[in-house]
């Protein structure tokens, strides 16, 4: 029997209700105020005077922390609004505009934000064609279909709800504004000014004002539970005093999600161990990415110590985990962040090659 085609939503809304079990799907009225500022937005253009080298700042009354918009399009390939509501992301926008290469699997797995960009027709999902169709949107083949995603730690983007509508809808209105009090020649002398263009918005309504740099501000280092910093330690006051050898470590996200498509899935993550002469690979651990990556690291790490029955002389490991030099060094073990971590990358391509990662 052929499969029944997928109800197709009200152009009063709901959407994307059938993505998003437990959560308040995007109604109506947020959608419709939503596509018409996506509308306003590529008419004008904003991106061929502003580019992603010259992000704004949002300081508004529904945002607990700015946010960092980046603006797309400059360049001719990807074209849309990009909005950093965590440090994570505004860490991200800062390597690459100091050319440093960003840390990309601790970005998936701790970024926050919410996003418009406009994409092709043949390159949108159903749902977002469903979408457009409901909302009126012309029938385009040109690359003005605008389509609205949020990205939360450890998980990919995903459809929209009300919320985070609401919470876009807020930032969109203010870059709105800020092309609409603003020539271009204002705009684009933003981008020359020694400090960050910043929009603040209050009782008094909007205003621009500049963020000295540089911005932003390092961030904390994430503090390890005393619970789980003490019943790790307790875990291991077994082992002699004596170490020995040298491990190597990876923990990432990896960009592949796992869960229904009926509800927001989540990237997983992996913890492999290995030691660094022998290359004898300890049992990789997989978990949510969604959870907390720090435990699941921490853990795997004091398991694959007790198996070994010996603490090693250093701990190597690629990515930034600030987390691990106060727990190691609790240990007196060495934590070295380097890119060479030859027994984990061979372990890693036998697992691609059956499939495994």
């Amino acid at each position: 029997m052929p499969k029944r085609p997928a109800a197709k939503p009200s152009p009063s809304g709901p959407f994307f209700a059938n993505r998003l079990k437990g959560e308040t799907p995007l109604s109506g009225p947020t959608a419709r105020a939503l596509y018409h500022q996506a509308v306003h937005l590529f008419d004008i253009s904003l991106w061929d005077v502003l580019s992603g080298d010259n992000p704004i700042w949002l300081q508004l009354p529904s945002t607990p922390t700015p946010v960092l918009v980046s603006v797309m399009g400059n360049a001719g390939e990807v074209f849309g609004f990009q909005c950093y509501e965590n440090p994570a992301g505004h860490e991200f926008i800062s390597q690459l505009l100091n050319d440093e290469a960003p840390d990309v699997p601790t970005f998936l797995a701790e970024r926050q934000l919410l996003s418009l960009e406009y994409g092709w027709k043949k390159d949108l999902r159903a749902e977002d064609k469903a979408f457009l169709e409901a909302i009126g949107h012309p029938r385009s083949y040109d690359r003005d279909n605008p389509v609205f995603r949020s990205a939360y730690p450890g998980r990919p983007e995903w459809f929209l709800n009300e919320e985070e509508g609401l919470r876009l809808k807020s930032y969109l209105d203010a870059i709105l504004w800020f092309d609409a009090s603003h020539t271009d020649d204002e705009i684009e002398a933003t981008t020359q000014h020694q400090d960050w263009p910043c929009i603040q918005h209050d009782t008094n309504g909007y205003r621009l004002i500049y963020l000295p740099r540089p911005l932003p501000a390092e961030r904390p280092l994430p503090i390890i539970p005393p619970t789980l910093f003490d019943s790790l330690l307790e875990r291991l006051q077994t082992l002699p005093a004596q170490k020995q050898g040298v491990l190597e470590l990876v923990s990432e996200t990896n960009p592949s999600t796992v869960g229904p498509i009926t509800e927001r899935p989540v990237y997983g993550h992996l913890v492999l161990i290995a030691e660094a002469k022998s290359g004898f690979i300890f049992s990789p651990s997989f978990s949510s990415a969604a959870g907390d990556s720090t435990e699941a690291t921490l853990n795997a790490l004091a398991k694959a110590f007790l198996e070994r029955g010996s603490l090693p002389t250093e701990l190597r490991y690629r990515n930034r985990l600030p987390y691990l030099k106060p727990f190691l060094g609790a240990l007196g073990i060495a934590a070295i962040q380097t890119e060479s971590l030859p027994a984990c990358d061979a372990a890693l391509d036998s697992m691609r090659d059956f499939g495994l990662y």
